[in-house]
């Protein structure tokens, strides 16, 4: 017979020693009441579960899974504040079209194993807990987390390159352990920072614990040589949420892809070992500010990629992109054609060091960012300035370089460099960029 459980009361306690479903009616508590799912075994939920404007809590030692191929009724909701806490001891499944809303209330999934989601929705905080990895069920390009903020922590990889999650939120922070590293797609603009995501643990009582459950974690972090690849469709700012200056950070030869439609602010470090960069936004792009200098890109071996297709860059005094003389390469294209304004596209140049390997710099006016310091340190530098009054350096403030070989097309304004050594002009340097991201 198919199992339905309607309680209008204020409290609903739920304990099974053994495997457990739910069809038809599924629960109900009405008002304020909680709902606590104790399951030793596995937990299918084939029909909703409402907590009213309850928490709900459902512990399971099995797996969990909401819907199935052909049923799309395995709802798990909350009205106003109530918390959403689902916890499996090994993977939790959401079947396509099968959704988690919590109202203005926080949710958090963890599951030992593979965590799969389909689509989860709150006005608070989401956080998604796998031993292995977070993967988005079969819908790539459907929004699977809408929130204020996302908290992600996978055993091994966020999303995939064929199949990345899919979010409308307004923080992330993300840490992946695995090779295959964090994907990630934002349908509006985003801030990666610290985000705290607490729920409340519904006792055997009936009555939430005192203590709620809390979950912190700052950045966007990739380990085991896993890639970090963030589309954004408005724009991006990076903080540094837990105080160590780095707000993205890829360990060992990830790779770093930041695909921003808005503008990018980097307030934080974006680092990897010895992965390449590539940081490609269609607005402006702002490394640190006039009193913060964390704005910092450094790819070790990796080569460094930094363009605006329609906005300028600005890297403000005291901040750096810096590789172990691998190739780095500053484009701003600015917006409006040959008659816009030439500071349209400008590249203000903080300080850039590639070792051995070559910097290049194009835009539509090139001007230092405000100090004697050095500017480029490279074997080779190449500039190039695209507006017909465009230049680079002035005769108060000229670039300031320490470099081998330099080449330079500039407009009218013409070319001005305070080189530390020896220099040769010569023709065109060349420089290779690895921009693209697996």
């Amino acid at each position: 017979a198919a199992i339905g459980v309607l309680i209008p009361v204020q409290i609903a306690v739920l304990g099974f020693g053994l495997n457990y479903a739910l069809f038809n009616l599924g629960i109900v508590a009405a008002g304020l009441g909680n709902v606590l799912l104790t399951v030793g075994g596995d937990l299918s939920v084939q029909a909703p579960i409402d907590a009213g404007s309850g928490h709900l809590s459902a512990l399971v030692t099995g797996q969990v899974t909401q819907g199935s191929g052909g049923n799309t009724a395995g709802d798990i909701f909350t009205t106003f504040s109530g918390t959403i806490e689902v916890q499996a001891g090994t993977s939790i499944l959401m079947f396509e079209g099968n959704q988690t809303n919590g109202g203005t209330g926080n949710i958090r999934y963890q599951a030992g194993g593979t965590l799969t989601i389909s689509r989860l929705a709150t006005s608070g905080n989401v956080a998604l807990k796998a031993g292995t990895s977070v993967v988005d069920n079969a819908d790539a390009g459907a929004e699977d987390v809408s929130a204020a903020g996302l908290l992600i922590e996978a055993g091994t990889d966020i999303g995939s390159a064929a199949n990345p999650v899919e979010t409308t939120v307004i923080t992330l922070t993300g840490s992946s352990a695995g090779s295959g590293g964090t994907f990630v797609v934002e349908a509006d603009a985003l801030i990666v920072d610290t985000l705290t995501v607490a729920v409340n643990r519904v006792l055997d009582t009936g009555v939430v614990s005192g203590t709620m459950t809390t979950q912190t974690q700052a950045d966007v972090v990739a380990a085991n040589n896993g890639p970090i690849v963030l589309d954004v469709g408005g724009s991006l700012t990076v903080n540094a949420g837990d105080g160590d200056d780095e707000g993205i950070r890829a360990i060992g030869n990830g790779h770093l892809r930041l695909d921003v439609t808005g503008f990018v602010s980097l307030q934080a470090g974006v680092r990897t070992d010895a992965g390449h960069i590539s940081i490609v936004a269609v607005d402006d792009i702002t490394q640190g500010g006039a009193s913060n200098v964390k704005g910092d890109i450094t790819s070790g071996t990796g080569t460094i990629d930094v363009e605006s297709s329609a906005g300028k860059i600005t890297m403000f005094n005291g901040n750096s992109a810096a590789t172990s003389g691998a190739n780095i390469r500053y484009l701003a294209v600015g917006a409006g054609g040959p008659f816009a304004p030439v500071q349209s596209g400008e590249l203000s140049v903080g300080d850039i060091s590639a070792g051995a390997g070559v910097v290049s710099l194009k835009a539509t006016t090139i001007t230092d960012s405000g100090t004697s310091d050095i500017d480029v340190t490279a074997a080779g530098l190449r500039i190039e300035t695209t507006h017909a009054s465009g230049g680079a350096g002035t005769g108060v403030l000229p670039l300031h370089t320490a470099v081998t070989t330099v080449s330079a097309s500039t407009g009218t304004a013409g070319l001005f460099l305070s080189e530390t050594t020896d220099l040769v002009v010569d023709t065109r340097c060349s420089s290779t960029i690895l921009s693209e991201v697996p």
